[in-house]
């Protein structure tokens, strides 16, 4: 839905026209749309669903040395952060808006590295170089400053990028150029940071899950190893028996076991 939104709504119709309507497509598929993807675990679904020949294919390639670099949080964070200063401060901006095969591959481009991204920071689906939640946490906390950097400057600006493409639009509607870029400068920043909120929530519930998780599994441990089991438990440890005292008399063979020793 969100990449629906992001590419043939009105968003989609006006991103080569006004700056503030890329952004907000921007935004929509390298932040909002990665986020409900990895949530929804496609490639386990995939591995559970596809039968057995596609399936071991996938897990070769999952587990290739090529997606072992490609997921390594330093690469994929760095790919992240880069990749907008390279598309809004070169040439390659305005190229975009000009070829339709630039354009649609610089959707592309914003939705697989936002998956790369988000998807090993989420640890849903199987894939390589799994983190410990606090470094995900950590790491995703980095992306704060970037887009600070990226959008003020951008505001602030008061040359407009591709303004030549812009320009020759000859738009008499909306906002100037120039407050178009503010506009849109403003939504690479705060829509970041509406963003990020989204995402703690969803990785605050996974973190919460697997710490009760590993509880479970750690209590279940102990109880192993220390013999606390209900079926390795001495007798006078063991759950009542259905029918209170009588149930505890069958347990020791009929007698009382106050009685066992003279003087108890």
């Amino acid at each position: 839905m969100t990449v629906f939104v992001a590419t043939s709504s009105a968003v989609g119709v006006y991103d080569t026209t006004l700056f503030s309507a890329h952004a907000v497509q921007h935004m929509l598929l390298q932040m909002a749309a990665p986020v409900p993807l990895g949530m929804a675990a496609p490639i386990t679904l995939a591995l559970r669903a596809l039968p057995l020949p596609p399936r071991k294919l996938m897990l070769k390639v999952v587990h290739s040395r090529l997606v072992r670099v490609l997921t390594h949080p330093l690469v994929t964070f760095a790919l992240f952060v880069v990749s907008p200063f390279v598309l809004y401060y070169s040439p390659l901006y305005e190229a975009t808006l000009r070829s339709d095969l630039l354009h649609d591959a610089n959707h592309v481009h914003f939705l697989l590295i936002g998956c790369l991204f988000f998807w090993p920071l989420l640890g849903v689906d199987p894939l390589p170089n799994r983190m410990p939640y606090i470094f995900r946490f950590l790491l995703f906390l980095g992306l704060a400053p970037m887009h600070v950097l990226l959008g003020i400057p951008l505001m602030l600006s008061s040359e407009i990028i591709a303004g030549e493409y812009y320009r020759e639009l000859g738009r008499t509607w909306g906002p100037s150029l120039l407050t178009d870029q503010f506009i849109g400068g403003g939504i690479l920043w705060i829509f970041a940071d509406v963003v990020s909120v989204i995402f703690l929530i969803a990785f605050g519930t996974q973190w919460l899950r697997h710490d009760r998780r590993e509880s479970r599994r750690i209590d279940r441990q102990l109880d192993r190893e220390h013999g606390t089991s209900p079926t390795m438990r001495p007798w006078w440890e063991q759950p009542a028996a259905p029918g209170g005292p009588a149930g505890q008399q069958e347990t020791t063979g009929g007698r009382d076991p106050r009685r066992a020793h003279p003087g108890s």
